[in-house]
């Protein structure tokens, strides 16, 4: 008899349950909410502002010599101090040049004379004449000594890019009527101003002595006379002279000295313009009135609390202006000495500076050695 085979049973293997870990929850930690102090608002104490009637604009220009550094303070009155073109010596005769040159469309107004003799004080009250008449005016300028509403003013900087020459070419594609300049003192400016003075009517400076010197600086300047001629419409020449203190002025007589020395002034400034024998009468006509032989007295200043004992109480200028017409652009082109220019000038009724002088002398308005120069 055959017996199947019986296998033991085979029970699977009970693995024992392993239940997690039960961790205590944790719960954060919550702190009292508490409450900033508030203390009590304290308010600053505000004291008025006191301002000057004029608030000075110190310019320290420095020199590196050798041994020291050089420094030299040049005080400045604040804009509102802006004077207009009466204000600053101009008669009712220049005026009325100036004013007609500003009309031009296109063209060259050009202010002369030497250093600290009012050129940018003159410069700004031409501003002021172009904003009245709401005429677009963009100015470019070496350093803004005045910001003036209405205007738009660039001040150039050449580290940045920012010269003359590129603002000036930005400026053309705008419907610019007038721009000023501040200064010409390189070929480049010089270059510049006069091309687009053939497009736009540009107001700008020169470092000259008079109006005669002005277009001989500029050629000098590698300016071509032709081109210099077609722009040119207006030279303005000006000084600046003190003017005598009025609480305490007094007469004096006119010293011989004196008189011998404004008529030698008087009479070679003529004479070496090479003027004709029939120019001799209007030349007599124009010393006549104001030459010093003429005059018995003059005035000055003795000095007191008012002028601080210095007899000088403020400054005017004294101005030259010499238009340009037909016959000086063919003496400007075909570079005539300067003699010829004046004798010119001259003939056609110019008055110089010096004339100008001797009447402020006559006026009582200045004193003889401030018109000598």
């Amino acid at each position: 008899e055959i017996k199947p085979e019986i296998k033991p049973e085979i029970k699977p293997e009970i693995k024992p349950e392993i239940k997690p870990e039960i961790k205590p929850e944790i719960k954060p930690e919550i702190k009292p909410e508490i409450k900033p102090e508030i203390k009590p608002e304290i308010k600053p104490k505000i004291q008025p502002k006191i301002q000057p009637k004029i608030q000075p604009k110190i310019i320290v220009p420095k020199t590196p010599p050798i041994l020291k550094e050089k420094t030299d303070i040049k005080p400045k009155q604040g804009r509102n101090n802006i004077l207009n073109l009466k204000q600053i010596g101009m008669d009712e005769n220049q005026l009325t040049l100036f004013s007609k040159a500003l009309k031009a469309s296109n063209g060259l107004i050009l202010l002369t004379g030497q250093n600290s003799s009012g050129k940018t004080t003159s410069l700004y009250a031409a501003i002021l004449e172009c904003i009245s008449k709401k005429l677009n005016v963009i100015t470019f300028e070496d350093s803004i000594e005045y910001k003036i509403n209405g205007i738009t003013q660039v001040q150039l900087n050449p580290i940045e890019h920012l010269t003359l020459t590129s603002a000036i070419n930005v400026s053309l594609c705008q419907d610019t009527n007038i721009i000023l300049i501040d200064e010409i003192i390189d070929s480049e400016g010089a270059q510049s101003t006069l091309r687009t003075s053939l497009g736009r009517l540009v107001i700008s400076t020169l470092n000259a002595a008079n109006v005669i010197q002005a277009a001989e600086r500029l050629i000098a300047m590698n300016i071509e006379p032709f081109l210099l001629a077609s722009s040119l419409i207006l030279v303005v020449g000006q000084r600046l002279i003190k003017k005598i203190c009025p609480k305490c002025k007094y007469p004096v007589e006119m010293e011989e000295n004196i008189k011998n020395i404004f008529s030698s002034h008087a009479f070679s400034e003529f004479s070496k313009s090479k003027v004709d024998p029939s120019m001799e009468n209007k030349l007599n006509d124009i010393f006549s009135k104001y030459a010093a032989h003429s005059l018995k007295s003059y005035y000055k200043g003795a000095g007191c609390n008012n002028c601080q004992n210095t007899g000088y109480d403020g400054y005017t200028a004294i101005f030259e202006f010499l238009s340009i017409d037909d016959e000086l652009r063919k003496l400007i082109t075909k570079k005539a000495a300067s003699s010829e220019i004046n004798a010119y000038a001259v003939k056609k009724g110019m008055d110089s500076m010096l004339s100008k002088g001797l009447s402020l002398v006559a006026k009582g308005v200045t004193t003889p050695d401030q018109v000598i120069f």
